[in-house]
């Protein structure tokens, strides 16, 4: 059985001069090497949890876990934020070095690693995220999706438990988000990190292993991708937009295609239409 990766209990959070908490009363557990999505609109509070996980903001009321460890102000803080790692939704504010390697190793240098340690754990995330071949080229002269793989790899060259990312792919054209969100799911395969993904689109969501969606600062549902369309709320109530893949299947439905009417995932209803084609 997995341990808790995670364990939140019963937080909150106010900004100063504001009226309400922005965090009110949220508790839930995250296991390690799951991949939660934390999802809800604007001024949810989505943001702020993120904050509070990566300790750049304390709780007023409550406890935050990380790997059996109590985030406290000065007595476990720096060595929690040595197993998290942060990315946030522009990458050019994050990016220092004149090329990409140069600002992996940048923060490399900053954390003390010796230099042949450097050398080989820059390589090794650059293929990681598929960027080799771009390692000498000007961060700021990428695509968005590229930028932000350059970013995800000085994230994992620290070698975090927990990667957050925050609205990673909120600035990102359709192509751009493809790519992060691949680049998430393979990450999430295939070295077994613990990862939170900070959003507000439930087509990027639904990859994850569960869903905690926000609302006015509260935690109001945690379900898996598939029982996100049979929640006590509506998307719409909750001010979420329904996956296109789920409103194109529910039109194909309307038109007569004896199909599933309810998909979130673009591989399941292409999978499906390709099964109607061939028996046709």
């Amino acid at each position: 059985m997995r341990k808790d990766s995670i364990k939140v209990d019963n937080i909150s959070f106010k900004y100063p001069n504001a009226q309400t908490n922005a965090v009110h009363s949220v508790s839930f557990e995250i296991k390690e090497n799951e991949w939660i999505a934390i999802v809800g609109r604007n001024g949810s509070g989505k943001s702020t949890l993120a904050k509070l996980l990566n300790g750049l903001i304390l709780p007023e009321e409550g406890t935050i876990t990380i790997d059996d460890e109590i985030i406290l102000a000065e007595e476990t803080i720096w060595d929690v934020r040595k197993r998290i790692a942060m990315v946030f939704q522009n990458p050019d504010n994050q990016f220092v070095g004149t090329t990409v390697l140069d600002d992996i190793a940048f923060g490399l240098e900053n954390h003390g690693i010796e230099k042949a340690e450097m050398d080989r754990r820059v390589q090794e995330v650059l293929n990681i995220v598929n960027m080799m071949e771009f390692k000498l080229h000007e961060p700021h002269s990428l695509s968005g999706g590229q930028k932000q793989r350059v970013a995800i790899a000085g994230a994992l060259a620290i070698q975090p438990s927990i990667l957050i990312l925050d609205e990673a792919t909120s600035m990102l054209d359709p192509f751009g988000r493809k790519e992060v969100i691949e680049t998430i799911r393979n990450l999430h395969k295939d070295i077994n990190m613990t990862v939170i993904s900070i959003t507000h689109d439930i087509e990027e969501a639904v990859h994850a292993d569960r869903i905690l969606i926000m609302h006015d600062g509260h935690l109001v549902q945690s379900v898996t991708p598939e029982e996100l369309l049979t929640t006590e709320y509506s998307l719409e109530s909750l001010g979420l937009a329904s996956p296109f893949t789920n409103n194109l299947s529910k039109l194909l439905v309307d038109k007569g295609l004896p199909i599933k009417q309810d998909h979130l995932a673009q591989e399941s209803l292409v999978s499906e239409l390709c099964k109607l084609l061939l028996k046709k």
